[in-house]
């Protein structure tokens, strides 16, 4: 089993996170992207973000968080009340990732916008999503674009819930 590399912040992220911890009114929205933070990156903004107050939008796309990463971002969520919009797109999170996300939805109260595109999540994990939307209230947007699952799957175990669902190449409202 090969280990997963170890990805330190650069000093720009870890001021970012500063900023976070201290609740800075000037950081509202937030754009990690592309910042290859990793999951050892992905805990330091967790614990940053748990309490935080400021942040409504936080953009994570194409970070390597994989898996560990969003365990400890969805484990913040869960205790994070001013967060709408949260972005995990191109991560590389599988079904098991995606457990860590459904125990958020069932206890965050302030999330209308998740983006989960291009990660791995296959048919068990959409199941697994949708037992967490079932409990979740605020949700609205849900994007599952180019993931492991086909969308007759996706149609069939989410038709119930009363969210925008967004999946490219096509859209099921």
């Amino acid at each position: 089993m090969t280990k997963a590399p170890m990805h330190s912040l650069s000093s720009y992220d870890s001021d970012i996170i500063k900023r976070i911890r201290s609740n800075d009114l000037d950081l509202d929205t937030l754009s990690m992207s592309m910042s290859i933070i990793g999951p050892n990156g992905a805990k330091q903004l967790a614990d940053a973000l748990k309490f935080n107050t400021t942040i409504t939008e936080l953009y994570l796309n194409n970070n390597q968080i994989n898996d560990a990463g969003v365990y400890y971002i969805s484990q913040a969520c869960e205790y994070n009340t001013s967060l709408k919009v949260l972005d995990l797109s191109g991560n590389k999170i599988t079904d098991k990732g995606v457990s860590a996300i459904v125990k958020m939805l069932r206890n965050n109260t302030s999330l209308s916008m998740l983006l989960l595109n291009k990660n791995l999540i296959s048919s068990d994990g959409l199941k697994m999503l949708s037992d967490g939307l079932q409990a979740n209230t605020t949700l609205t947007d849900l994007s599952l674009s180019h993931n492991s699952f086909n969308g007759a799957e996706l149609k069939s175990i989410l038709h119930q819930f009363s969210i925008r669902l967004i999946v490219k190449p096509f859209e099921l409202i």
